[in-house]
């Protein structure tokens, strides 16, 4: 115990008894409750998150046919060009199934 000596509104002087744990007790509980936000435990979770990767696609490129028309003379028949653009869509029907495969080897989702 500690006495201080108070002054009251009369102009007074008078004792009194301050306990020296009482002032400690403060700063002291303020200590405890600042450690005990520490003492914690954290709670860690593992969450699978997926993410796509990009990968290679080694399907081959198909080899573009030779073209009928390409071959034809600047002078050639009409006949005969017609002949010809119809062999050519034939042709390019084909090529364009080919290359359409070729696309969903290389876009299918990978398992796994």
């Amino acid at each position: 115990m500690m006495c201080s000596a108070l002054v009251d509104k009369s102009g007074k002087m008078q004792e009194r008894l301050v306990d020296k744990s009482r002032i400690l007790q403060g700063p002291l509980l303020l200590a405890v409750l600042a450690l005990a936000g520490c003492s914690s435990v954290q709670r860690v979770e593992i969450q699978e998150v997926k993410v796509p990767v990009p990968v290679e696609c080694r399907e081959p490129i198909p080899d573009r046919p030779a073209m009928p028309t390409e071959s034809l003379a600047d002078d050639a028949d009409p006949f005969v060009l017609l002949r010809a653009a119809l062999a050519e869509i034939d042709r390019r029907e084909g090529y364009e199934v080919r290359m359409l495969a070729a696309l969903m080897a290389c876009t299918r989702p990978i398992k796994g």
